[in-house]
């Protein structure tokens, strides 16, 4: 599958997008499989279907989108503990376009990124260097999952990611 979002990687910014199945953190693992395990035979689970009892292990690390107007807007619902603290402030109850002044280029990169799980309807993941917009570079593994009633729509996208600020860091 081509790499949408390579075309935008920069030396500012060297995320990569991955296969999901080359994921590597057990966090995320965790959070795939449970996915998975939640869809049974539809293309996704429906939101409902995540309870926090089931995300648990990595709800810390999560960040839960919904999806506006057919994805013409995007609302950060959630934002787990652990992100904050990577990101250095929460985002929770802002759509993107009220959160872009503060993520600079990663607005951009987020927006094609919710864009590519909207349209794929399929689980994306990602991992790389984050960031000039925060204090501290940023080591990050994530995973984007769709989310949907039906399993036709994508409703909401839940995104696990785990991080590592500092230049030689990497998480396990």
């Amino acid at each position: 599958m081509p790499n949408a979002l390579a075309a935008s990687t920069t030396a500012s910014d060297p995320r990569q997008r991955i296969a999901v199945n080359d994921v590597q953190n057990p966090m995320l693992l965790c959070a795939i499989a449970l996915w998975h395990r939640l869809r049974g035979e539809r293309p996704f689970p429906a939101r409902n279907d995540m309870t926090l009892r089931d995300m648990a292990p990595f709800a810390r690390n999560s960040v839960l989108v919904r999806v506006l107007n057919d994805g013409a807007e995007f609302e950060i619902r959630l934002v787990g503990d652990a992100v904050v603290e990577a990101k250095g402030c929460s985002f929770q109850n802002m759509t993107l376009t009220e959160a872009a002044p503060r993520l600079g280029d990663n607005a951009g990169y987020m927006r094609r990124a919710y864009e590519a799980v909207l349209k794929g309807r399929a689980p994306i993941a990602f991992r790389g260097w984050i960031g000039p917009n925060y204090s501290l570079p940023v080591f990050q593994e994530s995973v984007m999952l769709p989310l949907g009633p039906e399993g036709e729509s994508v409703d909401h996208i839940l995104i696990v990611g785990v991080y590592a600020q500092g230049a030689a860091k990497r998480p396990r």
